[in-house]
C-alpha cells in the first residue's frame, strides 16, 4: 500500500505512525506543511509542501495566497498514492480532499484535537465554511475518543473510527531515577512533579502552578519540572512569582522526545492539567514511563484512563483537587508504586505497533470501498 500522509504539527506522532507502518511493509512518504519558528532541519525525510497558515489573522491576504501555494505543491508533489492520511482539518484534512477529487485517491482524516471540532474564535471565515466539506467528504474519520465520534455524527451525520494515539512504550521504559537526576542535575532527594506540552492558555498550568505552591507548604523541597515552550511563558512565569513558587518552579523550555524519557525517569509524579484535549501523547508516555498520573478529566478520556487505576482524575481547572492528588501520591510511596506498576502494563496496549495494526485495517478498508464504487 502505498500512502501519502500530511502534517502540520505532531511532528513525532506522525513520525511513529509512519515508521510503524514502514515496518508493516508499506509504501509511506510524510509531506508536511512548515510550522513557523520550527528549523527546517527538524523536517528530515519529509517532504515539505508549504507554511503554515495564520488562520487567526482575517485581515491578511497573504495568508490565502500561501494557502493557495500549498495546496498547489501538495497538487503537483504527492504522486502514485494508494490511499491519503491526513493529520487534523487545516490545513491537511483540506488538502487530502482536494487530493481526492483531483487524483481520485481516497482520503482519511485523523483527527488531532478539539481545535479539530470547534471553530476558532478568531479564525478566518475560510476555516469556518470548509469544516464540514472537509469533514463530509473525507472517505472515512479517524477520532480519538468516544465523545468525538459522537459528536461528529451529531453535527455532521458522519460516522468515524475511534482509534486512540500510540506511545513507543520501549522507548519510554524507565531507568534508574538516581541515574537520571544525575544525568539532568536534578536534585537527588527531592519529590519532583513533572508536566510537559505547549505552554499555551488552554493547557491549564496557571492552575497547576498555583495548586503547587500549595503543595510546597507541606513538601517545600518538592519541585515542579515543565517541560515545553510557548506564547504563556512570561505569565506563567509571574504567575510562579506571585504565587511565592519561583524558586521551585523550573521552566525547561523546549525539550526533544529523547531527552523527555530522562525527566519523566527522574520524576515521582507526572500531571497533565489541560482543559482542552483531543488524546495527548504525552500522558500515554508518563504512562510508560511508569509514572503515577495526576489529570484534568477532560471530555472522554475516562473511556482510557480509570481514576485511582492509573491515575487520579480531577475536575478541569480545580486548584484544590490538584493539590490534594498530588500530595496523596507524593506522600504515600505504596499508592504511587501501585500506580506505577499498573501504568507500565497498561501501556503496552498502546505501542505503536499495536496502533500501526489497527490503523492498517482502517486504510486497507477504505481502499476496498474506494476500488468497489469505481
Amino acid at each position: 500500500m502505498k500512502i501519502a500522509m500530511i502534517r502540520s504539527r505532531n511532528r513525532v506522532v506522525m513520525h511513529h505512525i509512519r515508521d510503524s507502518l514502514l515496518e508493516r511493509g508499506h509504501d509511506v512518504t510524510l509531506y508536511s506543511v512548515l510550522f513557523k519558528g520550527v528549523d527546517r532541519e527538524s523536517y528530515a525525510g519529509e517532504v515539505v509542501v508549504g507554511k503554515f497558515p495564520n488562520w487567526a489573522d482575517r485581515k491578511m491576504f497573504g495568508t490565502m495566497l500561501g494557502y493557495a501555494r500549498y495546496l498547489a505543491t501538495l497538487a503537483r508533489t504527492v504522486e502514485d498514492a494508494d490511499v491519503i492520511l491526513a493529520r487534523n482539518v487545516f490545513p491537511c484534512g483540506h488538502g487530502g480532499v482536494m487530493l481526492q477529487k483531483l487524483k481520485e485517491v481516497p482520503s482519511v482524516l485523523m483527527l488531532q484535537g478539539q481545535n479539530d471540532l470547534f471553530n476558532f474564535d478568531d479564525a478566518h471565515w475560510t476555516v469556518d465554511r470548509l469544516r464540514p466539506v472537509v469533514m463530509r467528504e473525507s472517505r472515512k474519520i479517524i477520532a480519538q475518543t468516544n465523545y468525538q465520534r459522537e459528536f461528529l455524527e451529531q453535527e455532521y451525520g458522519v460516522s468515524a473510527a475511534v482509534l486512540p494515539n500510540g506511545v513507543d512504550v520501549e522507548g519510554f521504559k524507565p531507568v534508574p531515577r538516581e541515574d537520571a537526576r544525575d544525568d539532568l542535575g536534578l536534585p537527588l532527594s527531592a519529590k519532583l512533579v513533572v508536566s510537559a506540552g505547549g505552554l499555551l492558555s488552554f493547557k491549564g498550568y496557571d492552575y497547576l502552578i498555583r495548586a503547587f505552591a500549595r503543595v510546597l507548604v507541606s513538601i517545600p523541597d518538592a519541585r515542579l519540572v515543565l517541560l515545553g515552550d510557548g506564547p504563556e511563558m512570561k505569565h506563567l512565569r509571574r504567575v510562579a512569582r506571585d504565587a511565592g513558587a519561583r524558586d521551585n518552579v523550573q521552566f525547561e523550555g523546549w525539550v526533544p522526545s529523547e531527552r523527555m524519557h530522562s525527566y519523566f525517569s527522574a520524576s515521582d509524579l507526572f500531571v497533565h492539567p489541560s482543559t482542552s484535549e483531543g488524546f495527548p501523547n504525552v500522558v500515554l508516555e508518563a504512562m510508560a514511563s511508569g509514572l503515577p498520573i495526576v489529570m484534568a478529566n477532560i471530555v472522554g478520556l475516562d473511556a482510557y484512563f480509570e481514576d485511582k487505576r492509573n491515575c487520579y482524575l480531577v475536575p478541569p481547572k480545580d486548584e484544590k483537587a490538584l493539590e490534594e492528588k498530588m500530595l496523596a501520591l507524593l506522600r504515600d510511596e505504596a499508592l504511587a508504586e501501585g500506580m506505577r506498576t499498573r501504568n507500565l502494563e497498561d501501556a503496552k496496549a498502546f505501542d505503536w505497533s499495536v496502533y500501526a495494526e489497527k490503523i492498517e485495517a482502517v486504510l486497507e478498508e477504505v481502499m476496498q470501498t474506494a476500488n468497489s464504487q469505481s
